[in-house]
């Protein structure tokens, strides 16, 4: 007797246990079935189809033919390959479906009287003995045939899953696990492969076959993560001590399906960091919509996010439209600059995210959400809420978790960084131009105050990679950032340290191609001592006002 009653109330649990024992004695089976050797044996299948697939070899393995039960559908498609190996029969007392159509179940419509588990019992009883007989035939492996199990069930779930022997070679492994682990059938596992996995990961184990030939893992992300020297959230890198302990509730967000408030300056990078959430999360296989909410017209936010049904208003799409809501589902939703919403617009985001359902305009009926939301602004929402400007319901519903993006002058550690990284991408997408980065321009960006944060180092660097893309490497002079004097509290422009550090640089640039051209007497040859093309060498001394050529 298997009961798949997992999340079922005791009390229910109890009262089928009662009515199956009583109608297993009653009065009315017919004689051939009250001399059947019936074996009461109850178990509780659990979810887990392995622990399931585990519990009906054992009985099986014990002599049993018959089993009853109400089975789930995972557990069904995984259970039939092992009865139809042992011979046995499957009679499924769900009656909502025929579910698992095969020779060995028996169905509730199947006999006369579905009302009554007597006649059940006297339905079995009158199948031919050779219907009930055990498949003779040798079993080739210890677990009845465990490729078609894992791909009965693997192929079909999210979870990672990997089958291995015990001399460690990878003998299954699903498209999670392919992805997430970057393992192929036939891979030899090292010793300290499970070891290392358990940093981030839980492991669950279960050892079948004789002798414990083959292991199953279920592999799950950990709620929590242990302090250490690993990266808290490897999709983003940084150097940065402020951002990492950021990163580390990015990670926690990343495993988790709650609201996810970012908060950062302009260009700090919020809608990367949320794409790497996405991308680390279980959700990743589905979409990412981002909406930035300050560029939509204010008659238009809700329709965009909600979506409208034919003839909602006067201008509508033929055939209605489908909101941002519903584009995201099983993903994950982007609301950049939340802050700009207007307040009455607020309140229908606000029921949106508590009913988790989404109402088109001009529609009646409501649909079910499985979606994620991340929200970003550049505002302080708390002073926002003070202000009255925001509600302070939204905000908590949004502010589930919250990460606050440092600027990037409040990490000059990631500017070097940075900067290599943008250079690299755009050589390889223009397949040519400066290879490298020269100290005096590393220097300058370090001394930059970056109010437009990484996407201004994002355009600079594109724009110096233009300016220098005949010349080997990125120069200061390539770099077009604006020095302006800071003002002190009084308003009194006082000298700017950049600009004093770009005049020595200049001084050293004149001092240097002075004495190349003292030394070669040519330009060709001057050129070439400096490592530099002709027509750079030209320029330069036309703006520094070198001499004659000037």
């Amino acid at each position: 007797m298997l009961l798949s009653l997992t999340g079922t109330p005791s009390d229910i649990r109890r009262s089928q246990h009662r009515t199956i024992s009583e109608a297993l004695v009653h009065p009315d089976l017919t004689q051939d079935a009250a001399v059947l050797p019936f074996s009461f044996v109850v178990r509780d299948i659990q979810s887990d189809p392995f622990v399931c697939a585990a519990q009906v070899i054992a009985l099986a393995q014990q002599g049993i033919k018959l089993f009853l039960g109400v089975i789930t559908t995972s557990c069904m498609q995984i259970i039939l390959p092992i009865l139809q190996q042992y011979g046995c029969h499957l009679f499924n007392l769900s009656y909502q479906e025929k579910k698992g159509s095969s020779p060995i179940v028996i169905h509730p419509t199947n006999y006369r009287d579905k009302g009554k588990f007597a006649d059940a019992i006297t339905h079995i009883a009158s199948r031919k003995p050779t219907e009930l007989a055990p498949i003779h035939h040798p079993l080739t492996e210890s677990v009845p045939d465990w490729k078609a199990l894992l791909f009965a069930w693997g192929e079909q779930s999210q979870e990672y899953i990997i089958a291995i022997s015990h001399t460690r070679v990878v003998l299954y492994v699903n498209r999670p696990s392919r992805e997430q682990f970057s393992l192929l059938p036939g891979t030899i596992l090292d010793d300290e492969w499970e070891e290392q996995l358990l940093r981030m990961w839980s492991i669950e184990t279960l050892d079948v076959g004789e002798n414990a030939a083959y292991r199953l893992l279920l592999i799950r992300p950990r709620a929590s993560f242990h302090s250490g020297p690993i990266d808290p959230f490897p999709a983003i890198t940084t150097n940065s001590p402020r951002y990492k302990a950021q990163l580390k509730t990015a990670s926690i967000a990343a495993l988790s399906g709650s609201n996810t408030l970012l908060l950062g300056e302009t260009g700090s990078g919020k809608e990367v960091l949320a794409r790497a959430i996405h991308e680390s999360s279980s959700r990743k296989d589905g979409p990412f919509i981002a909406v930035n909410i300050a560029c939509l017209p204010r008659d238009l936010i809700a329709s965009e996010l909600f979506g409208y049904t034919d003839g909602a208003f006067t201008g509508a799409k033929k055939g209605g439209y489908i909101g941002k809501f519903e584009a995201a589902s099983k993903g994950t939703l982007f609301l950049d600059e939340i802050g700009e919403m207007p307040i009455d617009q607020q309140v229908l985001l606000l029921r949106v995210l508590e009913e988790r359902k989404v109402m088109r305009l001009g529609s009646h009926d409501e649909k079910q959400l499985d979606v994620r939301i991340i929200a970003a602004t550049n505002r302080q929402l708390d002073e926002e809420v003070k202000a009255g400007r925001f509600r302070a319901d939204l905000y908590y519903r949004l502010n589930v978790l919250q990460i606050c993006i440092p600027p990037l002058r409040d990490r000059k550690e990631d500017i070097a960084p940075l900067a290599h990284v943008f250079r690299k991408q755009l050589h390889e997408q223009y397949g040519a131009g400066p290879t490298g980065i020269r100290d005096d321009a590393v220097l300058a960006l370090s001394e930059h105050t970056w109010p437009g944060n990484v996407r201004e180092l994002r355009n600079m660097m594109e724009r110096a990679f233009l300016l220098a893309f005949h010349e080997p490497v990125i120069t200061a002079h390539h770099l077009p950032i604006e020095r302006h004097a800071p003002k002190s509290e009084k308003g009194e422009t006082v000298a700017a340290p950049l600009a004093q550090e770009h005049s020595l640089l200049r001084d050293v640039e004149r001092q240097t191609i002075q004495q190349a051209l003292s030394e070669a007497h040519t330009l060709s040859a001057a050129a070439k001592k400096l490592g530099c093309a002709r027509s750079t060498l030209y320029r330069k001394i036309r703006e520094l006002g070198i001499g004659q050529f000037s």
